[in-house]
């Protein structure tokens, strides 16, 4: 029995099916999404850390070398007071003494010497007026005279001083031949001097530094901030506190800092040198503004927000357009094959064919007889096409088809299916598809209209390539830096890995370059930060410029430094083609009123070059690169300045 309605059922289960595969991929699509978020967040997070520990290794490692030099100072003084005391005027001469020192120490405000009464008995220079005077109730001499210790380093903690200055003293127990407590030694720290320092890690606008007493003392904190100086650090639930009570070295901590109010990303570092038996450790801090460490993680997680929204909609506005189609289709042709097997009984056997249209045509192509089916879909009576050459009908471009398919029916094949657009009565072209018989010497077409399923393809097809198009964005924005268009900070380190594997197979050198534009957060403070972004773009385009080679890799690395991987390029090389960096930027002729350097935009830049092997790693040439810009910069700035290895382990550069 032939049914009188159409069954929507079977397809509409199928199309639920559908849905339901397309909600599972959307699911995977959007799980791949945050699990890559989620893994440049954590690689953020790690980068950032070692970043931070890194700028505590440069200050730590000039406090333990200005600590090493301060207690030998102290100790000479000590080893000659014996005979200054033996001398008349031996004081005269032990002033002098530690004015010289005081002249070869630039880290230190003021060096002194007050006997066990506490008397100021000699004093640098820059002091001299101080000399007799009475310091025995002064907070760092009352805790050494009670409890005097000759092998011990004594810190104090930060207080004022009598000509308004904030200072710690490095101090030294001058004993008795029984150990009995004759006074001290002290060493007055220059705060101008740490905050130099202190400025000098400084690569972020949001970051800053402090260093702090081991009781809790902040001594300074750069940028400098009122009320920071002598801020009480060791509070309950301060990250003072948890790190002092932590017993480790370095901590690393993610909250809002007691000192600040703010939310920070800190790295807390405990500066204690053992051998020389310190009373307190000094506790350095550095961090950054936690918001400002994850702004691109943020901006990532935004841009990934949006892909997925609009791969959402376009899938499902594609999946639901097709399938309304789809639907339309099967409809349509269900009520065509409908409507031809009610006409199968009253058509003769030539109109036996279950498509919409039919005709029959003579050898040479002209219409003998069609259907009712022409004028419903094409709008011509049987009347209007009898005698027509079909070739009037079909759509220029197409005859070629129609020749051809001409030529394989009277060769003997039976019946050919295509598509034809053919011409409605009223001007516009319907897609059809036909097929053909040729018996008889005539030719018998069936066809039916298929415009609204190669609409739907077309649109799929367009579909596709709109979201392959939307993978290369999404590829693309995963390696390049939004700013500037180089290569970002991820793709550097995949790229440095795999070209220190080569090299090494290769036994070519290879070289980084490390760049950092001069006193950068002045020039944003100066012109602001739409100029600053502009100045980012005008560096990295030099530097593009010059390593163009095709496997030349450069990229941002954070700020405004910049890092270029030359492969197969020895020192040399690499310091020539840093200088021609140097002098290009200097080129530019970018103003920088601000700059104590030049009047315009200038660059620093660290070279280091090995031949990779299996006892070292990318991050030892990293680390030299660096160790160089460190130095280009304490050299004064721009200009290019190479790694060189000192017998003390320890790195310098030349330019």
């Amino acid at each position: 029995m032939v049914a009188t309605q159409f069954d929507k059922r079977p397809l509409l289960r199928r199309f639920a099916w559908e849905w339901f595969a397309l909600a599972l991929l959307l699911a995977a699509f959007g799980g791949l999404l945050t699990w890559v978020w989620q893994a440049d967040r954590q690689a953020l997070e790690k980068r950032e850390t070692e970043r931070l520990h890194a700028q505590a290794t440069v200050i730590e490692r000039n406090a333990v070398r200005q600590l090493e030099g301060v207690n030998q100072a102290l100790e000479g003084f000590m080893a000659r007071l014996p005979g200054w005391q033996q001398r008349p005027g031996g004081m005269s001469e032990a002033s002098g003494y530690l004015d010289a020192l005081n002249n070869a120490m630039p880290d230190v405000n003021t060096l002194f010497y007050l006997d066990e009464n506490g008397v100021g008995r000699a004093f640098s220079s820059n002091a001299a007026e101080f000399v007799g005077r009475d310091y025995s109730q002064r907070p760092y001499f009352v805790p050494l005279r009670q409890n005097p210790k000759q092998d011990q380093l004594y810190i104090s903690e930060p207080f004022t001083t009598l000509q308004g200055d904030y200072l710690i003293n490095i101090m030294r127990v001058i004993a008795g031949p029984n150990g009995e407590f004759k006074g001290l030694v002290a060493a007055g720290l220059k705060p101008a001097h740490y905050r130099v320092l202190l400025n000098s890690v400084l690569y972020a606008p949001d970051m800053w530094v402090s260093i702090a007493h081991g009781g809790g003392v902040q001594f300074m904190m750069e940028p400098d901030r009122a009320g920071q100086s002598g801020l009480q650090l060791n509070r309950p639930g301060s990250l003072f506190a948890k790190h002092m009570q932590s017993g480790q070295v370095e901590t690393v901590h993610q909250a809002v800092s007691l000192g600040t109010g703010q939310r920070r990303f800190m790295v807390i570092r405990t500066i204690d040198v053992p051998h020389l038996h310190m009373n307190a450790p000094l506790v350095l801090g550095v961090g950054r503004g936690l918001d400002e460490v994850f702004q691109p993680s943020d901006a990532l997680r935004i841009n990934y927000t949006l892909i997925f929204a609009a791969v959402l909609l376009g899938a499902a506005s594609g999946l639901l357009v097709n399938q309304r189609l789809r639907l339309n289709s099967r409809q349509a042709s269900w009520e065509a094959r409908k409507e031809i097997r009610e006409r199968e009984e009253v058509l003769s056997r030539f109109f036996s064919v279950n498509l919409d249209l039919f005709a029959v045509l003579d050898r040479q192509g002209r219409f003998k007889r069609v259907n009712e089916a022409w004028q419903r879909m094409l709008g011509y009576s049987e009347p209007q096409v009898t005698g027509m050459d079909v070739n009037e009908l079909i759509h220029p471009d197409d005859l070629h088809k129609i020749e051809a398919k001409r030529k394989k029916l009277l060769a003997g094949i039976a019946t050919v299916g295509f598509i034809m657009r053919m011409r409605h009565a009223l001007g516009h072209y319907l897609e059809v598809e036909w097929r053909a018989l040729f018996s008889e010497d005539q030719f018998f077409l069936s066809g039916r209209d298929v415009t609204a399923d190669q609409a739907a393809r077309r649109e799929i097809e367009q579909l596709n390539v709109r979201l392959e198009a939307q993978k290369a964005r999404l590829h693309d924005m995963a390696f390049h830096d939004g700013l500037t268009g180089v290569f970002n900070r991820r793709r550097f380190d995949d790229g440095l890995s795999t070209e220190w594997r080569a090299c090494m197979r290769e036994g070519q050198s290879l070289a980084i370059l490390l760049l950092d534009i001069d006193h950068f957060k002045r020039y944003n403070d100066t012109y602001g930060h739409l100029q600053g972004d502009e100045c980012l773009k005008q560096v990295a385009s030099v530097f593009q410029a010059q390593c163009k080679r095709p496997r030349d890799i450069v990229a941002r690395y954070g700020g405004e430094e910049f890092v270029a991987v030359l492969p197969d390029t020895d020192m040399d090389g690499a310091l020539q083609k840093a200088r021609e960096i140097v002098e290009a930027v200097a080129a530019l002729q970018m103003p920088h009123a601000a700059s104590p350097v030049a009047r315009v935009v200038t660059v620093s830049v660290g070279v280091a070059a090995l031949a990779p092997h299996p006892e070292a790693d990318s991050e030892t040439l990293l680390r030299h690169a660096d160790d160089a810009l460190y130095s280009a910069k304490m050299m004064g700035r721009n200009r290019a300045v190479q790694y060189v290895e000192r017998s003390s382990s320890s790195a310098s550069g030349m330019g």
